[in-house]
C-alpha cells in the first residue's frame, strides 16, 4: 500500500544518489588528520542542503512497511557521521570569519548540536 501512496522507488534513488555523492567524502576525511576550516564549512553546508532536499520528500514511514534495505537509514547514518566529522572545524571557520567582521557572537543554541545525536 505504501508503494501506491508514495513513489518510494524515486525516493530510494534520491537517497542512493546522496550516498554515492557523500560516501567518498567520509572516506577521505577519515583518512586525513585534519581538514581546512573553510573546506569543513563548505562540506557541512553542502551536506545539509543535499540531505534536506531528499528528506523533504520522505514521508518518514515506519520501518515495518518500508522496502528491505531502505537507503534512507544509511543516508541518515552517513549524514550523521559526516556532520560529526566536520562540525568542529566548520564552527571554528564561521566563528573566526564573523570575528574578523567585528560581529558580536552570542553563545550557540543547543538545537543545532542535537541535529545528529
Amino acid at each position: 500500500m505504501a508503494e501506491q501512496c508514495w513513489d518510494l522507488g524515486k525516493l530510494a534513488e534520491a537517497y542512493d544518489r546522496f550516498i554515492d555523492r557523500f560516501q567518498p567524502v567520509v572516506k577521505i576525511l577519515r583518512e586525513r588528520d585534519a581538514i581546512e576550516l573553510s573546506q569543513a564549512f563548505m562540506v557541512r553546508t553542502l551536506l545539509i542542503h543535499a540531505y534536506r532536499r531528499v528528506i523533504l520528500d520522505d514521508p518518514v514511514l515506519p520501518a515495518a512497511i518500508l522496502p528491505n534495505q531502505w537507503p534512507g537509514h544509511a543516508a541518515y547514518e552517513l549524514s550523521r557521521d559526516l556532520y560529526r566529522l566536520v562540525r568542529g572545524a566548520a564552527d571554528r571557520y564561521l566563528t573566526e570569519t564573523l570575528r574578523e567582521e567585528g560581529a558580536d557572537l552570542a553563545p550557540a543554541a543547543p538545537a543545532p548540536f542535537e541535529r545528529f545525536k
